[in-house]
């Protein structure tokens, strides 16, 4: 019966962690496409390349804003179309998106973010958009444009070389956490005889407090009670966020692995008949 147990949590251990890693095996295009409605991307490029035409596509731009900023935004127009690059070569590729939909004073509302890096030959710009629909209207509130020195999908990208001290441990502790927690499920799974495995093996999966750095950044944050499944975490605040790197103690892990040996119970399969008192073995 233990083995069959053993076994079972063992292929739950596995699929767990299949289902923990299957989201970053999509693609960052399948998942803007599924978070970006079609009619939201055709009138964010088609603001922008009315941005791109020049004046005569003005009037056009305006009536899709808010009444509200159409006066100030045309003021920046010039500004805007210095940096973003037009003409032919020139594409607008979706790298950032974000839908907010709620219900408010009998009115349904649907508030979309959508980045888009604009690119031709080595230039880039990124442009945001935040796009509001109400019943019966549809406008741009807000319409904002940064020159960038690389490509939108490089801005915080991940990367170990030129960071602190700091960076380098909290991602050594992070490797080490991981480790450990792996160490103690399969040693546990591995070792008969102790008692509620299935509560010790989900007590191990996990890393108590957090410390946590902002790997663009560099700044430090810690929280001693949070729960890190697997005893660390990688995170992104949106795809263009900076990353959050972090980890947490691998407490239950290394009471399990230090006193293993005192928890472990002898296992009856371990004990033959013939061993027993008042038997003696007989042998050819």
């Amino acid at each position: 019966m233990q083995t069959g147990r053993s076994k079972f949590s063992i292929s739950w251990l596995v699929t767990l962690l299949i289902a923990s890693f299957a989201f970053s095996a999509c693609s960052r295009e399948g998942i803007l496409a599924k978070i970006a409605s079609p009619e939201d991307q055709a009138l964010a490029t088609k603001a922008i390349a009315d941005l791109q035409r020049g004046q005569e596509a003005d009037a056009d731009l305006l009536s899709r804003v808010d009444p509200r900023l159409r006066g100030k935004l045309a003021s920046f127009f010039p500004q805007m179309r210095a940096i973003v690059p037009a003409g032919v070569g020139s594409k607008a590729e979706l790298v950032d998106a974000k839908t907010t939909m709620f219900h408010a004073k009998g009115v349904d509302w649907r508030q979309s973010y959508l980045a888009y890096d604009v690119s031709q030959g080595g230039r880039h710009a990124l442009v945001r958009l935040q796009i509001v629909r109400r019943t019966g209207t549809t406008l741009i509130e807000t319409f904002v444009v940064n020159s960038l020195a690389v490509p939108a999908e490089k801005l915080n990208a991940f990367t170990v070389s030129g960071k602190s001290a700091a960076h380098y441990l909290i991602l050594i502790f992070a490797a080490l956490s991981v480790a450990t927690i792996v160490a103690s499920e399969i040693i546990l799974f591995a070792t008969p005889g102790i008692p509620r495995k299935c509560l010790w093996a989900i007590g191990c999966l996990l890393g108590i407090g957090r410390v946590a750095i902002n790997w663009s950044s560099g700044v430090i944050s810690f929280s001693p009670l949070a729960v890190q499944l697997l005893g660390a975490f990688a995170l992104k605040a949106g795809l263009l966020g900076p990353w959050m790197v972090g980890f947490g103690l691998p407490i239950v892990s290394l009471i399990f692995l230090i006193r293993r040996k005192r928890l472990q119970r002898a296992h009856p399969s371990t004990v033959r008949p013939a061993q027993k008192e008042g038997h003696v073995p007989i042998s050819s």
